[in-house]
């Protein structure tokens, strides 16, 4: 006997308005529908951890975009982003707490409103270490005009 899911899977819809009334199911099938997505979720997100991944990157570039947005008056362009996104989880130091961000994220059911102000405050924070970083390798101290710098944050890189 089948059960009550089986049938529901292999039968036709006697309720056609359950995509009029119910607006996640409606956006949700929109984008799994798409060839982009599909694409998307078959190269990478095969596994918890892939999937993990790319709600990483999805919450690093609204962030980014958002306060390239604030700054600039218009969207990132994706090469800015993905230069962006790829400097940040290159390096260790920058990547760990992002995911731990996110991942905190995910188990506490926090609003993304928190998510986007704390990644923005450690995207912030990331700045300020790669600046010190840079002066460090270069075996330069910090100057006056250096100093002026500090304010120079990871969505300027898109101005660039």
């Amino acid at each position: 006997m089948a059960s009550d899911l089986q049938q529901a899977i292999v039968a036709q819809s006697t309720v056609p308005t359950i995509l009029d009334d119910n607006e996640f199911f409606k956006d949700l099938l929109s984008l799994v529908n798409t060839a982009a997505f599909q694409t998307f979720y078959k190269k990478h997100m095969n596994g918890s951890g892939d999937i993990k991944s790319s709600l990483v990157y999805i919450e690093l570039y609204n962030t980014i975009n958002e306060m390239h947005q604030s700054m600039m008056g218009h969207t990132i362009s994706p090469e800015n982003a993905a230069e962006i996104m790829q400097l940040i989880m290159k390096k260790g130091e920058y990547r760990r707490p992002l995911i731990h961000l996110v991942s905190n994220y995910i188990e506490s059911g926090s609003e993304r409103s928190q998510l986007q102000t704390k990644i923005q405050h450690s995207l912030m924070s990331l700045d300020s270490l790669a600046l010190d970083d840079a002066r460090h390798d270069a075996g330069e101290q910090a100057t006056a005009q250096d100093d002026a710098t500090a304010n120079y944050t990871v969505q300027d890189v898109g101005r660039q």
